[in-house]
């Protein structure tokens, strides 16, 4: 298991991860508001933005995320949301506690 910031080239496979997770229907995302598109451009803007988001790698493959979505309002710009997610294949191995 590799934890590594996440670069442009984990899109791709973010963006499997991620509708896995959401497909599960137990957490605040959901598929009908993702795309491959969105999720892509997402990504690029933490990347651009030097936000917070690493991904935990499995031979490769993304397996989990953590992340901060930093605040754009300027009130609340010392702020931000954490998410993270965890494929349910490596829950309560301690990935998350790792990320």
């Amino acid at each position: 298991m590799e934890v590594l910031p996440i670069g442009i080239e984990h899109a791709g496979q973010f963006n499997e991860t991620i509708m896995a997770i959401a497909s599960e229907e137990l957490f605040a995302i959901h598929p009908e508001n993702l795309s491959a598109k969105s999720v892509y451009r997402f990504v690029e803007r933490q990347v651009i933005d030097g936000a917070p988001m690493f991904v935990a790698l499995e031979d490769d493959r993304v397996v989990g995320w953590c992340e901060i979505s930093l605040s754009d309002l300027e009130y609340s710009e010392h702020s931000g949301v954490l998410s993270m997610g965890v494929l349910p294949g490596f829950r309560n191995r301690g990935v998350g506690s790792w990320l």
